[in-house]
């Protein structure tokens, strides 16, 4: 067990770290390691997972909250043991018709014309619209510079009225990348019709999306840059009349902030995303307002 990596995550005191426990390691539905960050909270103390789904726990204690993007939020009364199974919070997905893989299709924007930055945590999704069923297969980012080896990202899917789909496993960036594209698989594998919202949430490895520590807190915020990025900078596009986006900030307490915009409102900055597919639909990325 990579018990190194969960001690790295903590975000408490010495005097916690040097306390006696054990570990144990959180599961998904599947009994398969959890590998995005789940949030332990005892007290005033705050720490993650790490990306094996294992989690330390301080010796001598009674209950833990957890919290997560992806599963259910959580009180677990500790005892000895090995595992704990983590519910998903969504709303299952109706049973669909498979069609088999047709030529990949690809839809854009426009060109990459600036760049973006975000901090642990948020989500830029873009909107689309499929005439007909569509099946995803992967999101291209332009990757203008990565800071830090620690970014991360993951793809998420959310409809229109901010219940989330899906969430993929997070992605690392190569480090030597620069004013290069990089392609993430969707790993999705239902079929999508009508109004979607696609994009990518931002981590950085060994940072608690969850801690006021994380972010940069300031009223009316909204800029291209931020000091307390998640370590990578990437390609922007502006909306135009027609076009939508969905995005979400996330603050000290897993307090969410959704908000959701048009070209039609502002010539508002988003993330410059390609996105390929397959099936009888086609993707549109304008809406009739």
């Amino acid at each position: 067990m990579d018990i190194k990596r969960v001690l790295l995550a903590f975000l408490v005191s010495s005097h916690l770290l040097s306390a006696q426990g054990f570990s144990v390691v959180l599961l998904n539905e599947e009994g398969v390691p959890l590998s995005e960050p789940i949030v332990a909270k005892l007290d005033s103390y705050v720490w993650m997972s790490s990306e094996d789904g294992i989690l330390f726990i301080p010796d001598s204690t009674v209950s833990i909250s957890l919290h997560s993007l992806t599963y259910r939020d959580t009180t677990i009364v500790v005892f000895h043991g090995d595992s704990v199974m983590m519910k998903l919070d969504e709303t299952a997905l109706k049973e669909v018709d498979v069609f088999a893989h047709e030529e990949v299709k690809s839809i854009r924007h426009r060109r990459c014309r600036g760049e973006y930055q975000r901090e642990p945590g948020d989500i830029r999704l873009l909107g689309y619209n499929a005439d007909s069923v569509v099946f995803l297969d992967s999101l291209k980012l332009r990757i203008v510079e990565v800071l830090r080896s620690s970014a991360r990202f993951r793809v998420v899917i959310y409809n229109a009225d901010t219940s989330r789909v899906f969430a993929s496993s997070l992605f690392q960036i190569d480090p030597d990348l620069a004013d290069e594209d990089c392609v993430l698989p969707i790993q999705f594998n239902r079929a999508l019709m009508g109004e979607f919202y696609l994009g990518v949430q931002f981590f950085e490895e060994g940072r608690d999306p969850y801690n006021w520590n994380s972010h940069l807190y300031q009223s009316k915020r909204g800029g291209l840059y931020t000091v307390f990025n998640n370590g990578v900078t990437i390609g922007s596009i502006r909306l135009k009349s027609g076009e939508r986006i969905m995005t979400a900030e996330y603050f000290e307490g897993g307090r969410v902030k959704w908000w959701k915009g048009s070209g039609s409102d502002r010539r508002h900055r988003a993330p410059y995303f390609v996105v390929y597919y397959h099936g009888p639909g086609d993707l549109h990325t304008k809406f009739d307002d």
